[in-house]
């Protein structure tokens, strides 16, 4: 059992108390409060229990007074009267607390303590700053190679360093994350403007006052290809490798007035926008609620919900929500065999393929892949996905996303009439299947026109991808759950993925699981998309519309 609390008094005599104490002579502690700074005693100082003085509380409890703690290393000798060196005392504070109960009575709590803490083990994030002799260290939880990093520097030779149980390496040997290379490259841009203002060889307009103004500037001066002296090989960029500055546009700010607190949240003034829209989704809940009951258990739904994105009001982001939202839920269904697809199909699904994978690290948002591929695309074709509120086509989204520039076909006339044969051109074709005549009423009946006339779909006895795209541009077309391409040597069974509907200015989607369940997304009103019902429980024409919206693109699979 625990030893028997005994309290040494200061002077060496000692007392005996009833009662079990959490506290011995040696045991180490961490002062926690700032109790007198010209004596060391500050929060975060290190030492030793070396005594204490109790006496007995209201209820006959020991009750501790003061805890005397033998500084361990203090950045000078602390001599107080009567206590040996580096000794001093710690005494009681008393902290209120104003709690809110479940029936809404508020009560006031105090709570008085020695302000410390036990010290036998630290986290990485309160051992910063510090330099041990002896440093035993237990890297198995760290999550980061900063987190290693720490631990292990905090030693001040190898050989006093201990390292407990066995550790992930690849955390450290297995590259920086994309956030932390992105920052580098920042910084890199930002030393390269700093020298050269020095030298006084920086151009005059270079003068943004914030860092993505500041690198805005530099690129459009040297390029955006350009990369400075010395940067280490690890961080480089180039034009297969490129350097994306993360805020396109300066934000706009003020100095708030008539506020009570110091700032306010950015995300505060879209959340207030839809407000109205947020009350009439708490209906919509209660009736997916039913739903599930009936069509689902709610755990098998809710652990298969896909990711959404949070629609952006600047610059208006819909049709990249739509579309990016459906090919993730495509990914996450195989990441393995769709990394290696949307690799194969461009460049553009390879840095989309990437960014997916950073995410299932955490170490980029939804949002942030999102606004770098926009940005990519920007750079590429300005006018058709432009910023701002003028908004972009995800018909043209999707053709330029899947857009192949490789060699993977060869086009050739040739006259009936005369037999002339022209030499056969190189040629390059996608996965997306478009579709404008008014005479045609189903998915399948424009993938068969689509074959059977002049087409830009891949070839259909290799078919590679293995996704359709099919853009309804607007007409009145039958959105079949599935479609079947049949060739001499075999048959290809696609089953419906995602649909994007268009209407009122703003892109939705409906995305569809393995488990054949239908959510609905609208980046406006959430990020979370929202349960609709089985796929099975929709006719043909149902999918045609969708809150108001009409179809725009469609998206199969292939089994």
């Amino acid at each position: 059992g625990p030893p028997k609390a005994l309290w040494a008094l200061p002077h060496g005599s000692t007392e005996h108390i009833p009662g079990k104490l959490s506290i011995c002579m040696g045991m180490p502690v961490m002062l926690r409060h700032n109790d007198a700074t010209e004596c060391c005693m500050t929060k975060g100082a290190e030492g030793t229990v070396a005594g204490w003085q109790a006496s007995i509380g209201n209820h006959g409890k020991p009750m501790l007074d003061t805890l005397f703690v033998k500084l361990s290393n203090p950045p000078k000798v602390v001599h107080i009267e009567d206590l040996p060196p580096n000794v001093v005392p710690i005494t009681r504070h008393s902290t209120k607390t104003v709690c809110k109960l479940w029936n809404d009575d508020i009560i006031t709590v105090s709570r008085s303590q020695v302000l410390v803490l036990p010290n036998f083990a630290m986290t990485d994030y309160s051992a910063q700053g510090r330099t041990r002799p002896n440093n035993v260290v237990e890297l198995n939880n760290c999550k980061s190679h900063q987190s290693y990093y720490t631990c292990l520097s905090r030693s001040a030779t190898a050989d006093g360093t201990v390292i407990l149980q066995g550790f992930d390496s690849s955390k450290i040997t297995g590259g920086a994350p994309g956030y932390l290379r992105q920052e580098f490259r920042e910084l890199e841009i930002l030393d390269c403007i700093s020298k050269l203002r020095y030298h006084g060889n920086l151009p005059i307009d270079i003068d943004g006052h914030r860092r993505n103004t500041l690198i805005r500037q530099f690129q459009s001066w040297k390029g955006a290809d350009h990369v400075p002296d010395n940067v280490h090989p690890s961080i480089k960029w180039s034009k297969t490798h490129p350097f994306i500055v993360q805020e396109k546009f300066d934000a706009s700010w003020h100095i708030p007035k008539n506020i009570k607190t110091g700032s306010i949240p950015v995300y505060q003034i879209q959340e207030e926008l839809h407000v109205a829209k947020k009350h009439k989704l708490e209906g919509l809940d209660n009736f997916i609620s039913k739903k599930l009951k009936k069509h689902h258990s709610y755990t098998d739904v809710v652990d298969s919900t896909p990711k959404g994105l949070i629609w952006d009001g600047v610059d208006y982001s819909c049709a990249y929500d739509a579309f990016f939202s459906i090919l993730h839920n495509i990914w996450l269904s195989n990441h393995v065999t769709w990394s290696e697809i949307f690799s194969k199909t461009s460049q553009m699904l390879q840095y989309l393929s990437n960014g997916f994978q950073e995410m299932e690290l955490q170490n980029v948002t939804f949002e942030q892949l999102r606004n770098d591929i926009r940005q990519l695309l920007h750079h590429e074709f300005e006018d058709i996905f432009p910023y701002g509120h003028r908004g972009a086509s995800v018909v043209d989204l999707a053709d330029k996303v899947f857009s192949n520039s490789n060699v993977n076909a060869s086009t050739q006339l040739e006259c009936v009439n005369c037999q002339f044969v022209e030499e056969p051109q190189a040629d390059s074709l996608a996965s997306i299947v478009f579709g404008y005549s008014h005479e045609i009423t189903s998915t399948r009946e424009q993938l068969r026109k689509a074959f059977v006339h002049q087409s830009r779909m891949s070839c259909p006895e290799c078919l590679s991808p293995l996704i359709l795209l099919l853009a309804a541009g607007g007409s009145l077309i039958s959105v079949n759950k599935s479609v079947k391409i049949r060739t001499p040597t075999q048959s290809h069974q696609f089953r419906l993925k995602g649909v994007v509907y268009y209407g009122g200015f703003h892109f939705t989607s409906r995305i569809i699981i393995q488990n054949n369940a239908v959510w609905y997304h609208d980046g406006q009103l959430s990020p979370n998309c929202q349960y609709e019902n089985g796929l099975s429980d929709f006719s043909e024409t149902d999918l045609n519309f969708c809150h108001g919206r009409q179809v725009s693109l469609i998206i199969y699979c292939q089994d």
